[in-house]
């Protein structure tokens, strides 16, 4: 498999995209690099299945369409100390 070539989306698209994750809607997406980058509470994932949800509000019904080409979820995982 090749490298991706990611497409920036534009700005009114982040400004209007909401998205969801388990449930629990995200804050405003910051852009690095061409990819839309969210910040997730730890508690809010689950061990197992997690459900994403994307909403773009006030799209236009005539533009092309949004695709998801790649999703990633990169965790840092700590030791808990216990006594």
């Amino acid at each position: 498999m090749g490298p991706c070539n990611n497409v920036p989306p534009a700005i009114a698209t982040v400004l209007q995209l909401q998205v969801r994750f388990n449930r629990v809607v995200l804050g405003r997406a910051s852009v690095r690099r061409g990819w839309l980058v969210y910040r997730l509470d730890p508690q809010h994932v689950l061990q197992g299945t997690n459900t994403i949800g994307l909403r773009v509000h006030g799209r236009q019904v005539n533009v092309e369409k949004l695709v998801v080409e790649k999703l990633e979820l990169h965790v840092n995982y700590r030791a808990e100390h216990v006594q």
